[in-house]
């Protein structure tokens, strides 16, 4: 999930809201777990690779949940609650 998450911020460069909330893939023994939402072309684009999928109905803890907070470079804080984890994010200070 943390990785997932870095790699759409920086990378894709999605806001970090966005990056949490995006739907993610897991791969273990031999078996690829995809949520929904997942990109349709690139489930069908790794069958040859993965013929052992799952997709899942809803968003789900198994994914891994990842509450994140990064220091922007005008000083401010943001942040993002994993709705996998049930969390929020709130700012209490500047």
């Amino acid at each position: 999930a943390v990785l997932q998450i870095i790699l759409n911020h920086i990378d894709h460069q999605m806001p970090l809201d966005e990056s949490v909330s995006n739907p993610r893939i897991h791969y273990e023994n031999g078996l690829l777990s995809i949520e929904p939402g997942y990109d349709e072309a690139a489930c069908h684009a790794l069958l040859d690779e993965f013929p052992e999928q799952q997709q899942w109905k809803r968003k789900n803890l198994f994914f891994g949940g990842a509450h994140s907070v990064i220091l922007k470079t005008n000083g401010m804080l943001e942040g993002s609650g994993d709705e996998r984890r049930g969390g929020v994010w709130r700012r209490l200070f500047n």
